[in-house]
């Protein structure tokens, strides 16, 4: 496999994101360096296409704890932070 993408998941922000694993270890080289933790994790590595597949397969499991964050009043209106904190066209669509 010729893994060029990164589907990363963060459990504190219920919220998926796909970008190039060069930025993502990029960004975790940043945080090193300012010795601040990342919230993001990396669940699967594959092709653009493979992580986006890949996120569409867990989109229900997604939804399902969105939902149950949302009854349980959990800062469920609090707007997710793309992981990159990009706030332009950049950030991808799978971040919400």
């Amino acid at each position: 496999m010729n893994a060029t993408h990164a589907l990363l998941w963060s459990q504190s922000q219920c919220a998926l994101h796909i970008e190039p694993i060069a930025d993502m270890l990029s960004d975790n080289r940043r945080a090193y360096a300012d010795d601040r933790r990342m919230d993001y994790v990396p669940i699967y590595l594959g092709s653009d296409d493979d992580c986006h597949q890949a996120s569409a397969a867990v989109r229900n499991t997604m939804a399902t704890r969105q939902a149950r964050r949302a009854a349980l009043d959990l800062s469920s209106d609090a707007p997710l932070a793309c992981p990159a904190q990009r706030t332009d066209s950049e950030a991808c669509e799978v971040c919400p």
